[in-house]
């Protein structure tokens, strides 16, 4: 399992937050990888469902993503499944006037793309990517 964790301070509220990371429609715009994500649609205990493909050491990655908990304006837990199989978290706590914005993700790697780059590797694209994710979320945010 791999797993990728980063914070961010944002100067945005909570619920700002997590209505647009909760939008998978804005995810291309976000992550550098994200290629596309199509069949979304609401869940009926909350969240969402969708489709999405994925750039990922060197191939397309394709998946679905379903909400497993929603904690109000707090959390989102998305598990992933398909070419990804794991976990992506966003959490959200006010702190002093800002926003503390927590990504993680926690996935089991494809055997090829391991094998083709290396876990090393592999963990150096996702943190970057994490770290672009977040920074363009402060940047859309604070606009």
């Amino acid at each position: 399992m791999l797993t990728i964790e980063r914070t961010v301070r944002v100067t945005a509220p909570p619920e700002r937050i997590l209505g647009l990371v909760g939008d998978v429609t804005n995810l291309p715009g976000l992550y550098p990888s994200a290629l596309q994500v199509t069949d979304v649609r609401p869940l009926p205990t909350g969240g969402h469902h969708c489709h999405f493909s994925y750039a990922l050491g060197g191939r397309v990655v394709e998946g679905d993503a379903d909400t497993i908990e929603l904690v109000g304006n707090r959390k989102l837990v998305d598990r992933l499944t398909g070419g990804v199989d794991g976990v992506l978290e966003w959490a959200v706590r006010p702190h002093n006037g800002t926003t503390e914005v927590g990504l993680r993700l926690a996935y089991v790697p494809a055997r090829d793309v391991l094998a083709r780059i290396g876990e090393p590797e592999l963990r150096s694209r996702n943190e970057h990517e994490a770290e672009s994710v977040l920074a363009s979320l402060k940047a859309l945010l604070e606009r």
